[in-house]
C-alpha cells in the first residue's frame, strides 16, 4: 500500500484556456513571427508532441488580453513576440528555419 503525505497548503491546478481560442493565439502569433506551422509539421520540424506542447503552453498562458492586443497591432514580422509569450522562442526558431 503507498501513503501519500498530504500537502501542507492544498492547491488546485489553473485551469486551461479554451482550445479553440488558444489554436487561433497560436496560429496568429506564429504568423505574425514569420513561422508556418503547417510546413514546419510536414518537413518534421514541429512533432505531434512539439505542437500538443505549444498549445498547452499557449493555454496556460494568463497574458491573452495583451497577446490579443499585439496581434491586433503586429501582423507582419515587424516585432518579436510579445514579451510574455511563452511560445516566443519556438517561433522564432521557426520563423528563422531553424
Amino acid at each position: 500500500m503507498t501513503i501519500y503525505a498530504k500537502p501542507s497548503s492544498p492547491t488546485r491546478p489553473k485551469p486551461l484556456g479554451d482550445a479553440v481560442t488558444h489554436f487561433w493565439l497560436v496560429q496568429d502569433m506564429a504568423r505574425a513571427q514569420g513561422a508556418d506551422l503547417v510546413a514546419a509539421r510536414r518537413s518534421g520540424a514541429l512533432s505531434l508532441d512539439d505542437w500538443s506542447a505549444l498549445l498547452t503552453r499557449c493555454r496556460s498562458c494568463e497574458h491573452v488580453q495583451p497577446c490579443k492586443a499585439f496581434l491586433k497591432g503586429n501582423r507582419r514580422k515587424e516585432e518579436q513576440a510579445l514579451a510574455g509569450c511563452e511560445n516566443r522562442q519556438l517561433f522564432a526558431e521557426l520563423g528563422a528555419g531553424v
